[in-house]
């Protein structure tokens, strides 16, 4: 899920003004926690001043220290666990490449052998081989995708991962929709 709508934003598939957001000021970070969060929460305005954190999954108005919680530790999870499910699927096939490379068939010369059984033994040599290489190649080639969205996924989860910095990103975002 959230490596999903990060690479979405990251890619300029940014709307209107969020095209040129320049993550050096705090309003355009504010806007961009918005954008992240979209699917999760809403952020509103109550009045003139006050803003409201509202739950898009039921509605419900949340407080800053809830919203604090949820970024600290719901979030934090969630992210841990995507990155966690990657390397899996990655390590999933690097030992199916070991399984394979532990079942190829010795091809020693021996005479006794009949030579249908040699054929045989050839055969399942390739076949291996091809699977091998098929195998070998998707890691090569996935190995530096994998690196680059864990780096996506490990840079968001480490934003904002003060009380602090986080109760001022939200200030920002009050600002930003009193302003817009």
């Amino acid at each position: 899920m959230w490596l999903e709508k990060l690479k979405e934003l990251s890619n300029g598939n940014l709307k209107g003004p969020l095209k040129y957001l320049n993550l050096n000021f705090e309003l355009h970070n504010a806007l961009y926690l918005i954008e992240t969060l979209d699917d999760v929460y809403d952020f509103k305005l109550e009045g003139t001043e006050k803003m409201q954190i509202v739950s898009k999954a039921d509605g419900e108005q949340i407080t800053e220290d809830k919203f604090l919680y949820w970024w600290q530790i719901e979030r934090y999870s969630q992210l841990v666990q995507e990155e966690q499910k990657m390397i899996s699927s990655f390590e999933d096939v690097k030992k199916k490449v070991a399984k394979l490379q532990k079942s190829l068939p010795k091809n020693e010369e021996d005479d006794s052998e009949k030579e249908k059984e040699k054929e045989k033994k050839q055969k399942k040599i390739e076949d291996i081989n091809v699977k091998l290489s098929k195998l070998i190649s998707w890691l090569n080639k996935e190995g530096p995708i994998l690196k680059q969205n864990l780096q996506i996924l490990s840079n968001y989860r480490n934003t904002y991962s003060s009380e602090k910095s986080l109760k001022e990103i939200l200030k920002w975002v009050n600002f930003y929709l009193m302003n817009r």
